[in-house]
């Protein structure tokens, strides 16, 4: 239960203009009303329109979640136990490595000349 403090809702914190956050929803959710009970009045037909939208999505909510219910209340309280995890298979062996041709024997490498010293500049 709130008290009133003598500046509106306890806890309700005023602006530079002394308005509190209460009275601004107030007057903002009134504005609304008064603009949406006009366009009413200017269009009932569209008015009618979306009550009955609205009305059906209540009662569709209220019929999936009737559903939801009994479906819950359907299912077995009790729990299985779970299944004992299975055995892993044995690795298949690999396949024997295929026997290599011989390596062909290398041409022997021709000794290199000493690198010419680079005259100083």
């Amino acid at each position: 239960m709130t008290t009133n403090n003598g500046q509106g809702f306890a806890g309700a914190s005023n602006d530079a203009n002394g308005d509190s956050r209460v009275d601004k929803a107030k007057d903002a959710v009134t504005s609304a009303a008064n603009t949406t009970a006009d366009a009413a009045k200017k269009h009932p037909a569209a008015a009618a329109a979306i009550g009955v939208a609205a009305v059906a999505a209540v009662a569709g909510a209220a019929y999936g979640a009737t559903k939801l219910r009994e479906k819950a209340a359907a299912k077995p309280k009790t729990t299985k136990p779970k299944a004992a995890p299975k055995p892993k298979a044995a690795a298949k062996p690999k396949a024997a490595a295929k026997p290599r041709a011989p390596a062909k024997p290398r041409a022997a490498a021709k000794p290199r000349a000493p690198a010419a010293a680079k005259p100083a500049s």
